[in-house]
């Protein structure tokens, strides 16, 4: 058999193949989901819960206020165009279903039941949409910080926490950031503090990043610098728990591909800051257990002397008339 003979034989196969795949397939449109108008939860539930603001909420995990904002700033981007074979999904439902996937602890199969929409083209719509929410919003709701934002929230932390030079806490994830030119003096140290995110023992100690000192044999200064950096971190902590409790895909595996979980994660965090600040947030979300797990990460590191000498120089700090709160040896 010479090439041309292969070629017409292979190509002679695939068709059989299709032709035979075509006559096997039981239907173009499962009877499940050709009743989408009918029975999916979008034609049957949402004009009712929008009539109820706080079933709404708790359905969506948002007002119905900032479910249009978001929807309106968004549609143009995720709208469809309908073909001659099939009408498209609209662009509020493509919205409604993936909030509902994000907010749920229901998977896609759940979901395909629910809405009546084929499992595939759900994968398709949750990424297109979580895509374009980070896409569109990004830059409002995570925006970057500049200089007068830094100290913001340094001076957020010394109010709150009474932690000074803290620019953030971390958990989960290492964030890198330029280290500033000419640090601030802190009044009662000798030396210049840089600005630092404060974590825990999963974390190396770095220049910009502080973490506990180890062992049960502690000195009085360090653990009062430890209970410090804990009253400091439990921020990131709140904010991962009520991260996790409003939109509850965290409380189960995500059952997508790779680059599909990046896209909702990043996706979940501008709409976390996109809810917060129009619909501020309920203290239960705070209370109840968090989906997501610590991670561990090797501790197996060098560290600098001039790195010790700063974290030192705050333990000290915090035990000196200066830098002391009058409650910290009752924490100790």
């Amino acid at each position: 058999m010479d090439d041309l003979d292969t070629a017409i034989f292979v190509y002679s196969a695939i068709r059989v193949l299709r032709k035979k795949k075509r006559v096997n397939r039981k239907w173009w449109v499962h009877p499940i989901n050709s009743e989408r108008l009918l029975n999916g939860a979008f034609y049957n539930l949402y004009n009712l819960l929008r009539a109820d603001n706080a079933k709404f909420f708790n359905y969506f995990r948002m007002s119905p206020s900032t479910f249009d904002e978001l929807f309106n700033n968004i549609k143009t981007n995720i709208m469809r165009q309908d073909t001659v074979m099939r009408s498209a999904i609209p662009a509020e439902e493509m919205l409604a279903v993936t909030l509902r996937y994000l907010s749920s602890t229901n998977s896609l199969q759940d979901l395909h039941y629910e809405f009546r929409i084929g499992r595939s083209t759900l994968c398709g719509i949750i990424r297109i949409v979580c895509l374009k929410i980070w896409e569109v919003m990004h830059d409002e709701c995570i925006p970057t910080p500049n200089e007068e934002k830094w100290l913001e929230i340094a001076e957020g932390y010394q109010q709150r926490a009474q932690f000074p030079h803290c620019i953030g806490a971390i958990d989960g994830k290492h964030i890198e950031v330029i280290k500033p030119r000419e640090p601030n003096l802190i009044n009662g140290i000798q030396i210049p503090i840089p600005y630092a995110f404060v974590g825990d023992e999963a974390f190396g100690l770095s220049t910009n990043l502080l973490r506990p000192y180890s062992g049960k044999c502690l000195p009085v200064n360090k653990r009062i610098f430890n209970y410090r950096l804990s009253r400091a971190r439990r921020h990131v902590e709140c904010a991962f728990g009520i991260l996790s409790n409003k939109w509850r895909i965290f409380h189960r595996p995500i059952d997508v591909d790779v680059e599909l979980a990046i896209d909702i994660v990043k996706c979940c965090c501008v709409l976390h800051n996109f809810v917060r600040t129009r619909d501020g947030y309920n203290f239960e979300d705070s209370l109840t257990v968090t989906g997501m797990q610590d991670i561990e990460l090797d501790n197996n590191f060098n560290v600098n002397r001039s790195i010790n000498r700063y974290r030192d120089a705050l333990a000290n700090y915090f035990s000196s008339e200066l830098g002391q709160v009058p409650w910290q040896m009752e924490k100790i």
